[in-house]
């Protein structure tokens, strides 16, 4: 069996199914191929290439369990970054090599050998118990190397099928050496978006303006150095998470509160030096209301009088 999980590694390391170049986008489906009929032959039943757009996923299921059994569903990628630069491996990179008890090759840690290790084990276990009472999923995908771009529709798709799962095993992780087990219960995931910070219509010199009136790079630079404190726990995702949402001091109330924090940063020495260049005191008023709403109040309000 060890020389049976050997071969199927190597095989499957031979493969150079990177997703971010399109001249292996055929590699990337020979790669999907070869583990549909690998997790047929580990025992597992309607293993199939699932069409995403882009790369497929692979899916397949044992549910020979009783009804009400528990359903594990094990996540992983078959995908691969590039090998470049080319010149800084010993040896090559899609040509799986023993050097001592490890073995090389592009996708070996990432995330190839720890999939075919989960697929092995699970063959093996079918194998010595075919009444296992465990339902068992195995979705593999094959563009998590380019960020997954197909991936919230599939499983927008498949949803209803992927709920059944009681548990996600992920087998994108590693272990810190051979002789240490470690199971990871948590991951931290990202959110991304784009802050645009508008300044002056034109530059103005530092001299005269520097000390109270931020250029956009600055103020940026000080919003992003609020979202951390000095020993690097995060402030607004925190507090957006302290309480429920429609009660005093939900996350609502609180996110409208980090608006106007983040708003004073720009704000604070932004208003004084706005108001000298107001013609009319009832422009004055209008800025330093705005200074007290939110950082879209105070856009619209400098974007109308100066731009």
């Amino acid at each position: 069996q060890s020389a049976e999980a050997e071969r199927w590694l190597d095989e499957l390391l031979e493969i150079p199914s990177v997703s971010t170049l399109p001249e292996h986008a055929e590699d990337c489906r020979t790669a999907a191929r070869w583990l549909v009929d690998c997790l047929t032959g580990a025992g597992l039943e309607r293993a199939q290439l699932l069409e995403t757009g882009g790369h497929p996923c692979v899916y397949a299921e044992w549910c020979n369990a009783p009804a009400g059994a528990p359903t594990v569903l094990v996540y992983g990628h078959y995908d691969v970054q590039p090998a470049d630069p080319l010149a800084l491996w010993k040896t090559p990179a899609f040509e799986p090599t023993i050097v001592g008890n490890r073995i090389y090759g592009r996708g070996a840690a990432d995330n190839k050998g720890p999939l075919m290790t989960i697929l092995t084990a699970v063959g093996h276990l079918l194998e010595q118990d075919p009444n296992l009472p465990l339902r068992i999923t195995f979705l593999v995908e094959g563009e998590e190397e380019i960020g997954s771009p197909s991936f919230p529709k599939f499983l927008e798709r498949y949803a209803a099928k992927l709920r059944e799962a009681d548990f996600v095993y992920l087998s994108d992780t590693g272990l810190p050496n051979e002789n240490q087990v470690v199971l990871t219960c948590g991951l931290r995931g990202l959110a991304l978006f784009d802050v645009h910070v508008t300044g002056p219509k034109g530059d103005l010199h530092s001299g005269l303006h520097g000390g109270v009136l931020r250029n956009p790079i600055q103020a940026l630079t000080e919003i992003l150095a609020t979202l951390h404190t000095p020993d690097v726990a995060r402030t607004v995702g925190r507090m957006l998470s302290l309480a429920p949402k429609g009660q005093p001091g939900s996350s609502d109330e609180l996110r409208e509160r980090i608006g106007d924090s983040l708003q004073g940063i720009i704000a604070q020495r932004l208003v004084r030096a706005l108001c000298v260049h107001c013609k009319e005191e009832q422009e004055r008023k209008e800025v330093l209301t705005a200074a007290g709403r939110t950082s879209k109040s105070l856009g619209q309000t400098m974007t109308r009088k100066w731009a």
